[in-house]
């Protein structure tokens, strides 16, 4: 509980990551996490309608072992009811701290052998939980939940789906899933929903109702997730009261899961449109739109998303792997997707955070491409000077031709770079941030072959590398501008 009402640390995200380290991190920024799944808006006990709760909720913990656990438990399971507000009763939910529900799941309905859909819209730890237990996943790449065959649906145990998806964040309309619901019973098949993230995105298009008369789905939902509550693992599915008494377990009275249930009854009795959720989905969308347009005007256009995260293609000359590793070691982490089956090798899910982090991610990654570009500059510098030859236009580059037709592509980055000589053609812009930042766009001296070629020989004299440059400017490009 001390975790919840301290006050914040010196890091932007310490109310979401209280104890946040890894030693591979260097400490000169402040660690950003933009791989996370969570609330972004920040500790809800900091935001005026929840800060009265604090004392109460503390009261009360201190005096747990007064407290039946059973009246906890049920407490809990009326407010969750109200606040879900899809007209459930509290016989249709099963509280869980600490247990992931698709463990138990697997463990009430599924053995060894059994095959079960899994859509891209899912977290992939599903599948991987799923196959450690010996269960057939069938992972299907689907835009529309129609995709999915009656022949699969009646071979199959159970599907699973997200809502929102767990990588673009775009949410499935109700109504699709509610059909889905109907074809799983129909067809005799377990449809298990995760909506752990529906109230940030909006929470009318939850199937909650549907529980109330089909006995073949479950819902997750987390209240970890919707109030930024890392440190503690408070959800709850909603169900039919049948399928609750068959999931194992059910109810197990545990004296340590009080405060978790007592501090998700008084967060839930907010309601699912409190003064808090209102402004996180504000604060959500602004944001949002904020990162979209960051990677937008980089040439990146990402997918569009519903929810708390984006995911964009970012196919850069170094490599996902390159770019999320040197990232990184700036204390910036993204979540790379290029392990998933979909979408591809070169994606990345992007977390909405802050103004100040998304402002402090656009200048690391200003660093990082600077970095990157300076070490391969070298590289190919090197290339450049074991084959002691020019290599001529690069017509395989996707960027060809970036300065004019038939350019020599030899000093792909110029050597010189930044020269800081506006006689080049280059010249000083100022950036979006209002730094000012040397560009080398109009100037295409390296590129014309016969210069290339003089400054290659130079190069090739075998003098100290710095003095060659030199000699290279004053007697090649000074005499030329």
């Amino acid at each position: 509980m001390s975790n919840m009402i301290e006050e914040e640390k010196n890091c932007q995200n310490s109310n979401v990551f209280p104890a946040v380290s890894r030693e591979s991190v260097i400490a000169k920024y402040c660690l950003i996490d933009l791989g996370i799944r969570s609330n972004p808006f920040g500790d809800p006990f900091k935001h005026g309608e929840l800060r009265a709760c604090i004392q109460d909720i503390i009261g009360t913990i201190d005096r747990q072992k007064e407290l039946s656990f059973i009246d906890t438990y049920l407490d809990f399971k009326k407010a969750a009811a109200s606040f879900v507000d899809k007209g459930i009763g509290t016989e249709h939910i099963l509280p869980l701290t600490g247990k992931y529900l698709i463990e138990i799941v697997a463990e009430s309905f599924l053995e060894k052998d059994d095959e079960v859909i899994i859509t891209t819209s899912s977290s992939f730890d599903i599948v991987l939980l799923l196959q450690e237990k010996g269960i057939k996943v069938n992972y299907q790449d689907i835009r529309f939940l129609a995709e999915i065959t009656d022949r699969s649906l009646n071979t199959a145990k159970m599907v699973v789906i997200s809502n929102p998806h767990f990588l673009s964040g775009a949410l499935l309309p109700s109504d699709e899933v509610e059909l889905l619901a109907k074809r799983c019973k129909d067809n005799g098949t377990l449809l298990f929903v995760d909506e752990t993230l529906i109230e940030l995105s909006d929470p009318y298009q939850s199937v909650a109702s549907v529980v109330r008369e089909n006995e073949y789905i479950l819902i997750q939902r987390s209240i970890s997730d919707t109030f930024a509550l890392s440190e503690k693992q408070i959800t709850f599915a909603i169900t039919s009261h049948n399928l609750i008494g068959k999931l194992k377990p059910s109810i197990i009275e545990n004296k340590e899961d009080l405060s978790s249930l007592i501090l998700g009854t008084s967060l839930m009795n907010s309601g699912c449109n409190s003064k808090y959720i209102k402004k996180s989905r504000e604060f959500i969308r602004k944001q949002r739109a904020y990162l979209v347009e960051l990677f937008s005007k980089h040439g990146y256009v990402p997918e569009h998303s519903d929810s708390v995260h984006i995911l964009v293609n970012l196919k850069l000359l170094m490599g996902l792997k390159e770019l999320t590793q040197r990232l990184e070691s700036h204390g910036v982490m993204l979540m790379d997707c290029s392990s998933f089956y979909s979408p591809g090798e070169d994606y990345v899910r992007v977390a909405v955070t802050t103004q100040d982090n998304i402002d402090r991610f656009e200048e690391i990654f200003g660093i990082v491409m600077g970095e990157w570009a300076k070490d391969y500059a070298n590289e190919k510098l090197s290339d450049v000077m074991n084959r002691g030859s020019l290599s001529g236009s690069n017509t395989e580059c996707p960027y060809y031709p970036c300065h004019f037709p038939g350019q020599d592509c030899t000093f792909c980055y110029c050597p010189f770079n930044p020269c800081k000589e506006e006689k080049t053609g280059g010249e000083w812009i100022i950036g979006s941030k209002g730094k000012k930042g040397w560009s080398c766009m109009n100037c295409y001296l390296i590129h014309k072959p016969e210069i290339a070629q003089a400054v290659l020989g130079i190069l090739l004299q075998q003098d100290d590398l710095e003095n060659s440059l030199g000699k290279a400017w004053s007697k090649v490009i000074k005499p030329v501008i």
